[in-house]
This record gives C-alpha cells, sequence and structure tokens, in this order.
C-alpha cells in the first residue's frame, strides 16, 4: 500500500471530522478506495472526478454508501476552465 494511502487511512477516523473532501490530493485511481474507508469510517464523502475507473467500483461505490447510511456526493469543479476563471474574476471585482 502506498505510504499516502496509508496516511489517508489513518486520518479518515480521526475525531473532529464530519466528512471528507477528496479532490486533488490523490491520484485518481486511489478516490474509490479511500471514499470506500472514509464511508466505512463513519464520515460523508465529497468525491471529485473521477469517481471510479470502472462500472464495478461505482458499483462499490453506491454498495459502501448504502450500507454505512452516508452522503455520497460527485463533482466536477472544472476549476481551472477558462469560463470558471472568468466568472471567478468577474465577481472579485463586483464584490471590491
Amino acid at each position: 500500500m502506498p505510504e499516502k494511502l496509508r496516511i489517508e487511512k489513518s486520518r479518515v477516523g480521526e475525531a473532529g471530522y464530519k466528512g471528507i473532501f477528496k479532490a486533488l490530493s490523490n491520484p485518481g485511481h486511489w478516490h474509490t478506495p479511500i471514499a470506500i474507508m472514509t464511508m466505512q469510517a463513519g464520515k460523508h464523502v465529497y468525491l471529485e472526478k473521477p469517481c471510479c475507473h470502472s462500472p464495478q467500483e461505482g458499483e462499490w461505490l453506491v454498495a459502501a454508501q448504502h450500507k454505512t447510511g452516508k452522503v455520497l456526493q460527485f463533482g466536477n469543479q472544472q476549476r481551472p476552465a477558462p469560463t470558471s476563471m472568468l466568472a471567478k474574476k468577474k465577481t472579485l471585482l463586483r464584490a471590491s
């Protein structure tokens, strides 16, 4: 098991966290295992793309969500997209 995953696995059960945001901090192929471990630890999960790499991984995510009753939300932030950057710039200009 890679060191990064060992660290994440040890942190998912930490007290004080109601959920975990999994985005750019791990390579995409670790999103599914970490999300499942996090739900099993009693935490909610926001999972950025890719949520999984195969239909089987998707089924495992759904099964873990049903079994744990935790919230599992998928998202696609697109922060570096030109339209997102333009919207941010316009919002900041209006706020100043």
